[in-house]
C-alpha cells in the first residue's frame, strides 16, 4: 500500500473543509445581519416558483442524456479513439437545455 491510499482521504478532507468554510461564513454573515437589525431575506432564493427549478433540472438532465447517447453513438461509429465526441456533446446538449429553459422562463415571466 503506497501513497495512493492517502489521496482519497486528502481529497475528502479538502472538500469537507471547503463545505465547512462555506457554511460557517454564511452563518456568520446571517448572524451579523440579524444583529445589526437588517433583514436576512437577502439570502433567500429568487422568486421563481418551485416548478421552474424542476423544469430547469429536468431539461438539463434530459438534454445531457440525449447528448450522452448521441456522443456514444458517434464514438462507436466514428473513425477515432477515445471520448472525443461524447464530452463536447454533453457540454453542448447541456447548454441547449439551459437555452430551452431560458426561453420557457422568459415566456412564463412575460405572461405573469
Amino acid at each position: 500500500m503506497g501513497s495512493e491510499a492517502f489521496i482519497i482521504p486528502i481529497i475528502f478532507g479538502f472538500f469537507a473543509f471547503i463545505l465547512y468554510t462555506f457554511l460557517n461564513s454564511r452563518h456568520k454573515e446571517r448572524m451579523a445581519l440579524i444583529d445589526s437589525g437588517r433583514d436576512a431575506g437577502l439570502f433567500k432564493g429568487g422568486s421563481d416558483p418551485q416548478y421552474m427549478g424542476a423544469l430547469k433540472w429536468g431539461l438539463i438532465l434530459v438534454c445531457l442524456g440525449v447528448g450522452a447517447g448521441l456522443g456514444s453513438y458517434f464514438d462507436i461509429n466514428g473513425n477515432h479513439d477515445g471520448p472525443f465526441v461524447t464530452i463536447p456533446m454533453l457540454f453542448g446538449s447541456g447548454g441547449v437545455g439551459l437555452l430551452i429553459y431560458y426561453t420557457i422562463a422568459k415566456n412564463v415571466a412575460k405572461e405573469e
